[in-house]
């Protein structure tokens, strides 16, 4: 099915919305690409975020499901690679297959740790990191070369480096479109985004939030390291609440995502949780946009929902967000 690529409508749309959803655990993939394909708002969004087994769990590849998806709706497909289960040969191996199988962007992150998953006391492969990797991409197998060795005799790291240490083995060039998480409220976090923007990536899309405060900060922050900026689109994380146990997990349970105390309260007072939470993202969206303006920023800013398992409530974030 015809789409336009991501990489030009994430820069051609006033306010950009991307949408996660996860792949199936097992090989039946029907009941979960009708699901994507019934969604209602399908027209308003950019791309689809196709997460990489979340929280260590096993679930169908996502260069795989995005594939099936691309034959499906007409939007394009962001699936997400991690350091976390494989090796530079194995990450290569995924890059080419998803390149081959018509996906055009990833999103690169660190991914999970095991102990929370399917199994706990598997190791961690992380060959690369997040900052090499994305580097790798954009240094090396864009301009039709492997990505050379992570660590030399002397142990020192250097898949980030502009020159290659050693003459690289060619192979068919892929430019994929690269983007990584953003966790704003993190110490150091323009220092790290610098470094994965010095080492090719193209977007960023936050941690969930529901407060924009900290973002616009680190916005003015991260304009004034030139960081971030027109040509570098800043995607916020947000997400509904079912209920309050989910509120409750998601507080408690993920890292770096905090419920504000308010927002917590405001749930906690509400008919109907899930509801009210859509008015609390809808409402952290609308002053996210007036912060942009008002402190005169010139980050090309949008949202990246996350249904968290109701895409009633999601798809009307992208609703709304579509009115403001």
């Amino acid at each position: 099915m015809t789409t336009l690529p991501f990489r030009e409508r994430v820069h051609a749309d006033a306010f950009p919305v991307t949408y996660e959803v996860i792949s199936p655990r097992g090989a039946d993939v029907e009941k979960y690409l009708a699901e994507v394909e019934a969604l209602q708002v399908l027209g308003d969004l950019c791309g689809l975020n196709v997460t990489n087994n979340p929280s260590a769990r096993v679930r169908v590849d996502p260069a795989a499901f995005g594939h099936l998806l691309l034959d499906r709706v007409a939007v394009d497909v962001l699936p997400h690679v991690t350091c976390r289960d494989d090796t530079l040969a194995g990450i290569q191996r995924w890059l080419f297959g998803a390149w081959a199988l018509g996906l055009r962007n990833v999103v690169v992150m660190t991914g999970d740790h095991p102990k929370e998953g399917d199994y706990p006391e598997e190791k961690r492969v992380d060959s690369v990191n997040a900052i090499e990797l994305i580097a790798g991409i954009k240094r090396y197998i864009a301009k039709g070369y492997l990505i050379p060795d992570v660590v030399s005799a002397s142990g020192t790291r250097y898949a980030n480096r502009l020159d290659p240490p050693k003459p690289p083995k060619t192979v068919p060039p892929v430019d994929f479109f690269v983007g990584s998480p953003l966790i704003p409220w993190r110490n150091n976090e323009v220092q790290y985004a610098k470094a994965k923007r010095d080492a090719g990536a193209d977007f960023f899309q936050t941690q969930i939030t529901w407060d924009e405060k900290p973002v616009l900060e680190w916005l003015q922050k991260a304009e004034a390291a030139e960081v971030v900026g027109p040509d570098v689109p800043v995607l916020v994380g947000t997400a509904p609440l079912k209920t309050l146990r989910t509120m409750q997990f998601m507080n408690e349970s993920i890292p770096h995502v905090r419920v504000p105390p308010d927002v917590q309260a405001r749930l906690k007072a509400a008919k109907d949780p899930g509801w009210e939470s859509v008015e609390v993202c809808s409402e952290m969206i609308a002053r996210l946009k007036d912060g942009v303006r008002d402190h005169g920023l010139k980050t090309k800013l949008g949202i990246h929902v996350l249904p968290i398992n109701d895409n009633a409530l999601g798809s009307e974030i992208v609703r709304r967000a579509g009115r403001l």
